[in-house]
Formats: C-alpha cells, structure tokens, sequence
C-alpha cells in the first residue's frame, strides 16, 4: 500500500500524535519512514550594533538539534523493525512539498498540536489552500487520535 511515509514533526509531544497511525501503516505495508523538521528562516542577531549571532549559525545550531530530537524518535521506530531516515531544514511548506517529491512520499503525516499547532503550520507556509491541494495524501492526527491508534 505505501513505501514512503513522510512524518512532519515539530519537537512536541502533541505533534507526535501521527506516529501512532505511522508506525501501524508501515509495519502493515513495509514503508520506509522519513521523519522531517522543518524551521522558519533565523535572522543575524544584532545587538547594540554588534552582530551576536549569524543567521546561518543559528539555522545550523537548530538542525543539529533537531536532527537529534529526530534519531531519539528514529530509534523508537527503528526497535520495531521500521526503516527510518531523518532530515532537518530551512524552509517552509515549499520545504515538505519538495521533500515529498524527492523521497516519493506516498503519504504525509502531520498533527498539528493546539493552539500552537495552527499557527506553526500557518508558519511554515501550510495555508488553507496548501492543506486543500497538498503534494499527495495527508494524514492529519488531531488530539483524540492516540486512543484510536
């Protein structure tokens, strides 16, 4: 049924939600799993006219921690025989879409966590028309969906 199931997570616990669904799915079908974060751009820091932080600095600080919140995640995954690759990028919604497309995702997983949630999708670029016309399924985990999983 799937090969690819792409996780978009963000480092909470409400956002791990999906990994419920995912971790059946792919145990079911044999996916492989591509667990992603996705962060907004950093801008330099500047501070009395003095630069305290570069953006590049920043952006590469953040994906080295959320690459590994990512293989803490991977490693649970993984301890149930599930193939797992992680990544961490810059970007916004164009950043999963164009992950999608290069790993050949056949679904997407999300869960967004309230209300921080809504407006970190909104954040990175998911608007409504984005979440109407997404670059293939999406499995959207809401706040109940542990108990059905």
């Amino acid at each position: 049924m799937y090969k690819c199931i792409l996780v978009v997570l963000d480092g909470t616990l409400g956002a791990e939600r999906a990994l419920a669904w995912v971790r059946q799915l792919a145990r079911c079908s044999h996916a492989g799993v591509h667990l992603l974060m996705v962060h907004p751009p950093a801008k330099t820091v500047i501070s009395g006219g003095q630069t305290v932080a570069y953006a590049h600095q920043i952006d590469e600080s953040v994906r080295s921690e959320s690459l590994a919140y990512l293989e803490h995640v991977a490693a649970e995954l993984r301890a149930d025989g599930i193939t797992v690759r992680t990544e961490a990028r810059v970007g916004g919604a164009e950043a999963v879409r164009a992950t999608a497309r290069e790993i050949g995702a056949d679904l997407i997983a999300i869960a967004p966590t309230p209300p921080r949630g809504l407006r970190r999708l909104l954040a990175l670029g998911f608007t409504p028309r984005i979440l109407r016309e997404p670059p293939g399924p999406v499995l959207v985990a809401g706040p109940r969906s542990l108990r059905s999983a």
